[in-house]
């Protein structure tokens, strides 16, 4: 990878680690303002015919990866496919080194 590649995925690591980090605190303080207006607010049934939030937050992050893999493997195709033309050598993959979660 180029050095200015290294640079910007060193960037995104950081910013993937802060967003992990800021789970717990933001977590916690949510469980706070449960606490305080729990009991003040009237009863709520949610209806049983609607697909719980995480459910939707689940499915729509699902499909937003596949669309994110299926685009990058379309606009790569392209970018290969024209690369010649402006003296780029097919594309190596790069792959970011995963980290565990």
């Amino acid at each position: 990878m180029s050095s200015i590649l290294d640079t910007v995925v060193s960037y995104e690591d950081q910013i993937v680690d802060f967003v992990k980090q800021a789970k717990k605190p933001v977590v916690e303080y949510v469980a706070k303002g449960v606490e305080l207006v729990e009991g003040r607010l009237p009863d709520v049934t949610y209806p049983a015919s609607l697909p719980t939030p995480t459910q939707v937050v689940e499915t729509q992050a699902t499909f937003a990866k596949k669309m994110i893999d299926v685009n990058t493997n379309l606009v790569t195709a392209v970018l290969d496919t024209v690369g010649p033309l402006v003296g780029i050598q097919k594309a190596k993959v790069v792959k970011a080194a995963s980290k565990a979660a």
